[in-house]
């Protein structure tokens, strides 16, 4: 049986997915978890965890101790827990990198489009980085495998399997039912929430059930409410530090690329009004913990599918713009404290990173700058054309 033409391109930009996020993880590389501060982290909480698997530790705090699923199987595993977790680490990372990869090419994308699009996303040290470097984080990594699914799940209809990832996400961390209001307004989007929200809704029940259950049945020591959390860092709403690290920090070196290539996002937000309010949500939810950057995770598959979209309608005309693209997302990977070689300091960090947003956003502008030219050119061109198809002298 012959094969398909296309089918040697997609498995090959595939491969060109699963080298490039090797290469990430191995950059990353792995956190020194016996060194201060990093063994009082939250990565002492997740491995008592581990310890305690099949039992339950009392003593671990809240919200950690809901964050079951992820390193209860680690300790279920017969090896160390430091080596469990960094095995389940690199296998999410490539599960989730090659359905991405999936997802964007059942979005519409061209192969080559979809896997650069990924590349840019494995090579954020924020998006992926930080939970491979830090892979006591485990449910962080899983939780952005079940966005995926939810979403996909969603687009398909496909509610059975939307209500047991929904599940999988609740026994791993709250991420997941954010997926609720987004489900909502998708059938609202599609004009079917009339007849459907009730799928929506029974679908989203047992996940939503495992929630509360687990809140029932588990009483840790100390626990702080959302109420008590959002009044503790309440203060990141007047902050311009915390802004610049949700909405450009996080997403570096395409930060601003979907400002360059406005009307593009703009219609994006308007045809996927479900992926905007994902993003909103999941910046909502940074305003009830300290951290800023790693917690815009969840909001990559509302950000890198219009990247993609760009990529495949614009950049994709100008090689050098996507060596650019890579070359800059190469670089922002390196950072002062996490990472397998370690920049000098945080002016150096700070200094390649913007680097490579400016460098990226230019070349973005310049070649939105030469379309325009070429559209601006062409419209001229023709006006010329029809006139003197008129008899008229120019």
């Amino acid at each position: 049986m012959r094969r398909r033409p296309g089918t040697k391109r997609r498995r090959g930009c595939l491969v060109i997915v699963c080298l490039a996020t090797a290469i990430a993880i191995f950059l990353y590389g792995r956190i020194n978890y016996l060194a201060q501060p990093y063994c009082s982290w939250d990565l002492k909480c997740y491995r008592d965890i581990a310890a305690a698997s099949p039992g339950i530790d009392p003593s671990i705090p809240g919200p950690f101790a809901f964050r079951l699923l992820g390193p209860y199987v680690v300790g279920l595993l017969p090896i160390p827990d430091p080596l469990a977790f960094y095995i389940l680490a690199c296998i999410t990372s490539l599960v989730l990198a090659g359905s991405f990869y999936g997802f964007l090419r059942y979005w519409g994308l061209r192969s080559e489009a979809a896997a650069l699009t990924v590349v840019l996303f494995v090579f954020s040290k924020w998006m992926l980085g930080y939970t491979v470097w830090d892979y006591f984080q485990i449910n962080d990594l899983l939780s952005l495998v079940y966005v995926l699914a939810l979403v996909s799940a969603l687009h398909k209809r496909a509610w059975v399997a939307f209500g047991l990832t929904m599940v999988v996400g609740a026994l791993t961390r709250e991420t997941s039912l954010l997926m609720i209001p987004v489900a909502l307004v998708y059938l609202a989007e599609k004009r079917t929430l009339r007849q459907d929200w009730w799928k929506a809704v029974l679908a989203s029940l047992p996940g939503a059930s495992c929630f509360v259950l687990l809140r029932l049945l588990i009483h840790p020591p100390e626990q702080i409410t959302l109420i008590a959390g959002f009044l503790k860092y309440w203060h990141k709403l007047a902050s311009l530090d915390t802004w610049l690290r949700l909405l450009i920090v996080a997403f570096i070196p395409v930060s601003l690329v979907p400002l360059v290539f406005w009307r593009e996002t703009v219609g994006f937000c308007k045809t996927n009004k479900h992926l905007l309010v994902l993003g909103v949500l999941v910046l909502a939810s940074t305003m009830f913990a300290e951290n800023n950057e790693r917690l815009m995770a969840p909001a990559f598959l509302s950000f890198y599918p219009l990247i993609g979209t760009i990529i495949d309608r614009h950049l994709s005309r100008s090689r050098p713009t996507l060596w650019l693209l890579v070359a800059g997302s190469l670089a922002s990977t390196f950072h002062h404290r996490m990472g397998r070689y370690l920049l000098p300091g945080n002016r150096v960090t700070m200094a390649m990173s913007l680097g490579s947003l400016f460098v990226v956003t230019i070349a973005a502008f310049m070649l939105r700058r030469s379309e325009t030219r070429k559209q601006s050119n062409s419209g001229k061109g023709s006006a010329r054309r029809a006139s003197v198809a008129r008899g008229e002298d120019w």
